[in-house]
């Protein structure tokens, strides 16, 4: 009885995550679906098709990513120091040590490197702002 229900955890944990995509994919298809049999219905009694009104472009201020990349970057760093602060006092023949210490390493470079490639974009995208932005202005704030 309790070897089939450690059993089905994994299975149901792997289907649930699989059908939240599956539920999503579905519902934009019957989603377009339904546009075009309504622009079919248009063009059958002769009724003009309305059209798509334009996608305004929003743009977000490179702050916000020199803040999260910045956050990143000192998390993944922490976690690099805390992964060999921790594997100093741990013996190192240990599987735990082996699996710690990659687990935090690992999870440290990945923080460290979309820090970096955020603090990157910063520096890129703060050069290109739009003209009715100026350089120390948020535009949420603006009226």
């Amino acid at each position: 009885m309790e070897g089939s229900i450690v059993l089905l955890i994994p299975i149901l944990a792997v289907g649930l995550s699989l059908s939240i995509p599956i539920v999503a994919l579905v519902l934009l298809y019957k989603k377009s679906k339904l546009k075009t049999q309504e622009r079919l219905a248009a063009i059958e009694k002769g009724i003009p098709i309305p059209q798509e009104p334009e996608k305004i472009k929003k743009y977000r201020h490179p702050i916000y990513d020199l803040r999260s990349g910045l956050i990143c970057l000192f998390i993944g760093i922490a976690l690099l120091v805390f992964a060999n602060f921790v594997g100093t006092f741990t013996q190192p023949d240990s599987d735990d040590f082996v699996a710690f210490n990659f687990i935090g390493l690992a999870g440290g470079l990945i923080l460290a490197g979309i820090g970096l490639g955020k603090l990157i974009w910063y520096f890129i995208a703060r050069k290109k702002l739009p003209p009715q932005w100026e350089e120390n202005e948020d535009p949420k704030f603006q009226e």
